[in-house]
């Protein structure tokens, strides 16, 4: 049986593992990415490798961490795999991008306040250019933009649901209501309030 993959393609620092923290505890269902991470237990969906406590819950994954990994397995064959990507705005190789086309369900895209985004990480690892709010927010929408639109362009068949992260952190009822459609694009079933483990960013 091939397993139902769900892509989680965001722009970086715009929620991608926040999100996945929570199905996965949610869940108990672990999710995989196209990079290395911390905690990998195995490669199961080709060179996806999947995580306990994934790379981006770190002040999380110190307080809670072998609770988590107690909480949460590797997808059985039935089970929906969410793969974390960044693509296209930083790379995965062909063969992935090609099994994405191959097998692909579902895709869930988030969008992140630019002056929210900017006023985190204007000076980031990722050395980009902008110095000043006045230069960032204008940039930033536009690659935000240029971000989904290759998603929405490239599947335009497929399923895509794109989440407000800005707003879910602030927000637990709009959480709620995400993580709820989530679980009908993937159907997953919710075996545990997630909030009651993970606690978020600003609730």
């Amino acid at each position: 049986m091939n397993p139902l993959i769900f892509v989680l393609a965001t722009f970086p620092h715009s929620g991608n593992n926040w999100i996945r923290n929570l199905f996965e505890l949610s869940t108990g269902i672990g999710t995989e990415a196209v990079y290395p991470e911390y905690g990998v237990w195995s490669n199961r969906s080709h060179s996806f490798g999947h995580s306990c406590g994934n790379d981006g819950g770190r002040r999380h994954r110190r307080k809670h961490g072998h609770k988590i990994c107690e909480l949460i397995h590797r997808p059985e064959p039935y089970e929906p795999v969410i793969v974390k990507t960044h693509w296209p705005t930083f790379g995965i190789s062909p063969e992935q991008v090609k099994y994405f086309d191959e097998d692909l369900n579902g895709i869930i895209l988030t969008v992140r306040q630019p002056d929210d985004w900017c006023k985190r990480y204007l000076v980031s690892d990722f050395n980009q250019p902008y110095k000043t709010m006045d230069e960032c927010i204008p940039a930033m929408k536009k690659r935000f933009q240029k971000h989904n639109d290759w998603w929405i362009n490239r599947y335009p068949f497929i399923p895509i649901h794109i989440y407000n992260y800005t707003l879910m952190t602030k927000d637990q009822d709009y959480t709620r209501e995400c993580l709820d459609e989530l679980f009908d694009l993937t159907g997953a079933q919710e075996i545990r309030d997630p909030f009651a483990w993970y606690p978020g960013n600003d609730w």
